[in-house]
């Protein structure tokens, strides 16, 4: 049986804040939940807030703001209550929030809450604007399963991923290190100097994948387009295609498909030869999925039909309700 989960736990995780001498079942936060190779790790659907309406990476984006921060995160570093910032890790969170992020947001906060160039706070009221005047942002999980990873990409920000043994959407098959920075959690006190050794090539070459990357983790086909995006590699169709690959290279490690299968290599690069490159133009009159950006026109789709859905979500299908009569406008 394979699983589609947001939960990519593939080895035990244990709260690095225990004492020395607790056993292992004390300290253990998560128990594996995914099986890589059979089981596909998908990316919580975002919808087009924390101003991805004005995406850097949408084509048409003039004048992007300036990235000045070298670093970002905003938000729950304890998961109650506020960090204690005159007291070192793990004292800087009341004994019940130091398990919150697996004690990745506490860390990341401690050591780096007051360097210079990086904006690392409980709280922000301009969170959209932080994310596109950024050059790296915080990619982590929180009580569980995260979604900063999509939030920060779409943003066109860097993605700092930050959780051993936790693969991020459509991981390995997918290869994040093409556009984000891993760090390991040991690493977290030396962050600054792992992101200071990017050179602005390094840099150059994974804005440039990027583009391909947050398509991927975008279900573009149902919930509408924020980057120009046709919608031909979006999460629903990337889901399909790792699937499709699994059934034609059975025994094949999943971080090796785009070795041996050309076409889904082409695929994960969006259409190009290789990651970050500019994939073909589309045919002329090719239509596009309906789009939720400031950037586009009028949808070539004449009626794109809302449905919402509980907790505020919807889905935006050409021409229907049912999101399985919903037209794949590429085929």
């Amino acid at each position: 049986m394979t699983w589609l989960t947001h939960w990519g736990v593939y080895k035990p995780v244990h709260s690095p804040s225990h004492p020395p001498g607790t056993s292992p079942r004390e300290s253990l936060l998560w128990a594996p939940a995914h099986n890589p190779g059979r089981d596909v790790v998908v990316p919580v659907p975002e919808g087009g807030g924390f101003g991805h309406d004005k995406s850097p990476l949408h084509p048409l984006s003039r004048n992007p703001p300036v990235r000045n921060t070298t670093f970002f995160h905003a938000g729950r570093v304890c998961g109650v209550g506020l960090p204690n910032t005159s007291q070192p890790w793990p004292f800087n969170c009341p004994p019940r929030g130091r398990r919150y992020s697996g004690a990745v947001r506490q860390r990341v906060h401690a050591y780096h809450h007051n360097r210079t160039g990086y904006a690392v706070l409980p709280h922000v009221k301009n969170f959209s604007q932080m994310l596109m005047r950024s050059k790296f942002c915080l990619a982590t999980q929180g009580g569980g399963h995260g979604n900063r990873q999509v939030i920060a990409a779409v943003s066109g920000c860097i993605p700092v991923v930050i959780g051993d043994h936790v693969y991020q959407p459509f991981e390995p098959e997918l290869d994040w290190n093409d556009f984000s920075v891993r760090v390991l959690e040991e690493q977290i006190p030396i962050l600054h100097e792992i992101l200071a050794a990017v050179d602005e090539e390094t840099y150059r070459r994974k804005q440039a994948a990027l583009r391909c990357g947050a398509q991927h983790v975008l279900f573009s086909s149902m919930r509408g387009s924020l980057i120009g995006e046709s919608g031909h590699y979006d999460a629903f169709e990337t889901t399909l295609e790792i699937l499709r690959a699994h059934i034609d290279h059975p025994g094949v490690p999943p971080q090796d498909l785009q070795k041996v299968d050309e076409k889904f290599k082409r695929f994960m690069a969006c259409g190009a030869d290789e990651v970050g490159q500019e994939p073909p133009p589309r045919e002329p009159g090719t239509p596009a999925v309906c789009s939720k950006s400031a950037f586009d026109g009028p949808s070539s789709c004449r009626h794109c039909v809302y449905k919402s859905l509980l907790g505020g979500a919807h889905t935006m299908c050409c021409n229907s309700l049912d999101l399985a009569a919903c037209p794949r406008l590429w085929s």
